[in-house]
């Protein structure tokens, strides 16, 4: 059991991390794509 909580501890950080790094490439195209639109 408390290897189970181990893993899933370790996923949910590992979902966490992915989704951050989704966001701020998702912030980068969205800045990116702004600054085409002014141009």
């Amino acid at each position: 059991m408390a290897k189970n909580m181990g893993y899933k501890g370790r996923k949910s950080l590992l979902t966490n991390y992915r989704g951050k790094i989704k966001a701020e490439i998702w912030d980068i195209n969205e800045e990116s794509s702004l600054t085409t639109a002014v141009k």
